[in-house]
């Protein structure tokens, strides 16, 4: 079985959470993007979450625009299997149209 590609929408507090959680399962291993409109907030979470998690997960992160799709959040939507939104309900629409 190949290994599942996750997309995270939203470094935040969830997001994080969200992160380390997937990170910590030893029953699978997987690929994750985590996107967010402020990319340090997305690049930290993805330190914090390696450095406190030894694990064979590959994560990168990725910018997300506040209007529109950049090229590198299609890229991270057309290879993930699940996304989990983790933004505010507010935006729901929006990424939805994408």
């Amino acid at each position: 079985m190949s290994r599942p590609t996750i997309m995270i929408a939203g470094a935040g507090g969830i997001g994080q959470a969200v992160a380390l959680l997937i990170a910590e399962q030893n029953a699978f291993e997987a690929n994750i993007y985590l996107g967010d409109i402020d990319i340090e907030k997305a690049n930290n979470t993805l330190l914090w979450v390696q450095s406190s998690v030894p694990s064979e997960i590959i994560m990168k992160s990725f910018r997300m625009a506040g209007d529109g799709l950049m090229a590198e959040m299609k890229e991270a939507l057309d290879k993930s299997d699940v996304l989990l939104y983790c933004l505010p309900g507010s935006l729901v629409p929006t990424m939805a149209s994408y």
